[in-house]
Order: structure tokens, then sequence, then C-alpha cells
């Protein structure tokens, strides 16, 4: 069964979604980004163990198969899989990339159970 997923760009943040997993991808600081992800319902939006950060102006953008957000000298994609991209604003080759799941191929983000609400992903 074919599940769609939800991808959009807010005003400061990037947002998948697709059945009970969530990914978000913000700024965070000068030239910083931020990726929490999860499989509960509800992302909470605590600092957990990260210093604070004064407030971040980000730029978010919509293509028609990814969604961008560009933080100082940082630019990260998100896909309509989930997978994320990071590189340097303004080049096309990635830093570090996702690689998304397929036959034979392990997702590159998997989720284990910790018990109670947590979750460790790899």
């Amino acid at each position: 069964m074919h599940h769609p997923s939800e991808l959009r760009a807010g005003e400061q943040k990037l947002l998948w979604r697709k059945r009970h997993q969530t990914v978000v991808v913000e700024g965070f600081g000068r030239a910083t980004i931020r990726v929490r992800a999860t499989m509960n319902a509800v992302l909470p939006d605590l600092p957990w163990s990260l210093l604070p950060q004064p407030d971040t102006r980000v730029a978010t953008a919509v293509c028609e198969d990814m969604v961008t957000l560009t933080n100082g000298k940082l630019t990260a994609r998100l896909d309509h899989d989930g997978c994320a991209r990071f590189s340097r604003t303004g080049a096309p080759e990635p830093l570090v990339a996702e690689i998304p799941g397929g036959i034979n191929v392990p997702a590159s983000k998997e989720f284990l159970p910790l018990g109670s609400d947590l979750w460790r992903t790899e």
C-alpha cells in the first residue's frame, strides 16, 4: 500500500511526514542546521542538551521535488522520501546525503525503539 508523504517549507523550518515518521530541519544559530526526527505522533520542541542560540533568520524554498532551508553558508534539502542532503550554499555537490532505502539497500536512517516513547536513529 502506498502512503503519500507530507513535505513543506515553513517560515523557519522544513517538515516531512509519512505514516508515523516526522523529520524537522531548522536553523540553529549562525550557519548551523538542526535536524530532529521521531516515530512519535508529536515532536516535542525541547532544546534537550543544546545550548541556547540567538534567533536565526533562515531562507526556505519549495521546489518541485524538494524543499530547501539556507542558513548562511549551509543549505539543507529534504525530498519526498524524507532524505536529507546538506551542501555549502550555492554548491551543487552535497557535503553529506542520505541514501533512500530500496530493494537490497537499507535506508540511511532506521528507528530503533528504546522503550517508552524514545527512539534511536542510525
